[in-house]
């Protein structure tokens, strides 16, 4: 792996990519990213390996122009993600300190009256006394609930 980066960095000095402006490689950076998605997206293997393999020349360049290597910057990741809690939901994983937010906006959300989550869900003030209006003899948080309850299942 060390001799393939040498490569690399001795290529793109060979092009003077070396000197060049690390904006102008961030955005061949992304062209690769999307070549990365376009190869997943059509499940074609043999463009993957090569954009995956575009993208890490492309990360190979940015950071000789700043005056790093892939071997400091990985490095440097690592020691960030090494010690890093958290698990893993729909194949992603999510850090400890990220799923304390959504649990936290999980109790906040919680404290909301049936009313107060209609609204936050897009309903109108109107469509809320609407309804009200068209269930007289219904208690209006029963009311409420029963339209959240509704809305969840016909949103699945």
């Amino acid at each position: 792996m060390d001799k393939l980066i040498e490569l690399v960095e001795e290529w793109s000095k060979n092009k003077r990519l070396d000197q060049a402006d690390s904006s102008k490689q961030m955005l061949k950076v992304t062209e690769e990213v999307g070549e990365v998605a376009a190869a997943i997206a059509r499940n074609d293997q043999d463009l993957l390996r090569d954009a995956i393999g575009d993208t890490v020349v492309t990360l190979i360049i940015l950071a000789q122009q700043n005056d790093m290597d892939l071997y400091e910057c990985l490095t440097c990741a690592y020691d960030v993600i090494k010690g890093r809690t958290g698990k893993t939901v729909d194949g992603v994983f999510v850090k400890s300190e990220d799923l304390e937010k959504k649990k936290l906006s999980q109790e906040k959300w919680n404290k909301l009256s049936p009313r107060e989550k209609l609204l936050h869900a897009g309903y109108s003030e109107e469509q809320l006394d609407q309804m009200v209006k068209e269930y007289p003899d219904e208690d209006p948080d029963e009311l409420f609930t029963d339209e959240l309850s509704y809305a969840a299942e016909n949103s699945r």
